[in-house]
């Protein structure tokens, strides 16, 4: 369970940086903004809890 969260946090982190700076400008950049900073929580949430699991 714990390496399993582990990778599931590891790749929210990392999707959510990359969607940021795949997309830029336009009507929906604050909400694609807001919802990378949402997903870069839930992420460093899912590392830590599964690096306290191991």
């Amino acid at each position: 369970m714990g390496l399993a969260s582990l990778l599931l946090g590891s790749w929210c982190v990392l999707s959510c940086t990359a969607g940021r700076a795949l997309i830029s400008g336009g009507p929906s950049d604050a909400l694609v903004r807001r919802a990378s900073h949402v997903g870069l929580v839930v992420g460093a949430g899912l590392i830590v809890c599964g690096g306290a699991l191991q």
